[in-house]
């Protein structure tokens, strides 16, 4: 039986304004799969991600999610489509002021009522849904917290926790461990990797760390100036494709092993 493609992009293009991030790019993730983007700054891993979920529309090409061309899409046929998608960004895209809770219940959202959302921001509701997803990134004693206090390492597990709760199809992470030093990066990486894997979810995850990403993902697709320059197992992944793909961009401590 031939996989299935959860993601395609045909052909695709995007400029913001004057700028092209991304030209006659093509990819295919099918269910199931584990793919790591990798590249310089500016090579439009962020903008790939954003077309992947449907929260930027190509310039030129299609792009399609779980069987549909979004950009085509009425909102709220885009909106059902994406509930089904989760995505995790650099910045955890918490609300520091509440409680850990509320930030776990956000991934309710898609399903629940405004009522019911409004009610949970005073009486938080589904706690044994929200304390098992903490409980499955190692911080259930954290649930009442205020987000603000916990660290770096732990409001990314509350944005995995998020994830859970929202069951999605995919996952999607833009740079999910940029801000974090790479001891606790490889942690989030090996946990996420653990949990999409339990259930058979579907991951495309953009990194700097490319040691990580050679490490931990079956596939890597590198990019450089909006196009993709190399989509290939991780282990025939040559030294000078990297050397290539980094050219004249000084690459990071903890970048490549």
């Amino acid at each position: 039986m031939d996989a299935i493609p959860v993601f395609e992009l045909q052909t695709v293009s995007h400029s913001y304004g004057g700028v092209q991030a991304l030209s006659e790019v093509n990819l295919t993730v099918c269910a199931g799969e584990h793919v790591a983007l990798i590249g310089p700054s500016g090579a439009g891993k962020s903008t790939l991600i954003g077309l992947l979920n449907g929260s930027i529309a190509p310039t030129q090409g299609t792009a399609r999610a779980l069987g549909h061309t979004l950009a085509s899409m009425g909102l709220r046929e885009r909106r059902a489509v994406q509930r089904r998608i989760g995505t995790i960004y650099q910045q955890y895209a918490l609300v520091e002021n509440l409680q850990v809770v509320h930030n776990v219940n956000a991934g309710n959202l898609g399903r629940w009522s405004l009522l019911r959302a409004l009610i949970s921001l005073f009486w938080p509701l589904d706690i044994e849904r929200a304390t098992d997803a903490l409980d499955q990134v190692g911080i259930a004693e954290k649930l009442y917290a205020r987000t603000g206090t916990l660290s770096g390492g732990q409001q990314q597990r509350v944005a995995l926790a998020r994830v859970l709760v929202q069951a999605p199809q995919a996952i999607l992470a833009d740079e999910p461990i940029a801000s974090l030093d790479p001891e606790r990066g490889r942690e989030i990486i090996a946990l996420l990797l653990d949990l999409v894997a339990q259930r058979g979810t579907t991951l495309v995850v953009s990194l700097h760390a490319v040691d990580v990403a050679l490490a931990c993902f079956p596939r890597v697709v590198g990019l450089r100036d909006g196009r993709i320059v190399f989509d290939c197992p991780s282990a025939q992944v040559a030294p000078t494709q990297i050397e290539e793909l980094y050219r004249t961009h000084r690459i990071g401590i903890g970048d490549v092993a």
